[in-house]
């Protein structure tokens, strides 16, 4: 099936991060970046590369590093093959050692039918 249309995403910036404290070293003032996913699930399709409404297309944002209310100004584009698809924007502390993996800062989810019926 053809997709339905197009969806684009637009990044402007984030707020409410805190400093992760620390008991030896520096605190540690976040390096944020977003990972966004739009897909109805979150299983990646190994079979094929076209996107389907079960293999999510990921979008990872550049890192901005040490602050608290990071600012991207960043735009993508995605296939929307389903209202139902969801937007799922999952926010990262990103780490420079391998020993320390990059910590989770949270995640929003929505579907394209709640952003068209939603007022702003």
């Amino acid at each position: 099936l053809p997709p339905v249309g197009i969806v684009r995403i637009n990044i402007e910036s984030g707020r409410g991060f805190v400093i992760e404290k620390r008991w030896l070293g520096a605190d540690d003032v976040p390096d944020v970046y977003l990972c966004v996913t739009v897909g109805a699930t979150l299983m990646q399709s190994t079979s094929t590369t076209t996107p389907t409404a079960s293999s999510p297309t990921v979008w990872r944002t550049p890192t901005i590093m040490d602050d608290l209310n990071p600012t991207w100004n960043v735009t993508k584009d995605f296939l929307l093959w389903d209202r139902a698809q969801e937007i799922k924007i999952h926010a990262w502390d990103e780490d420079e050692s391998p020993l320390d993996p990059d910590d989770d800062l949270g995640e929003a989810c929505v579907t394209v039918t709640e952003l068209l019926l939603s007022p702003h």
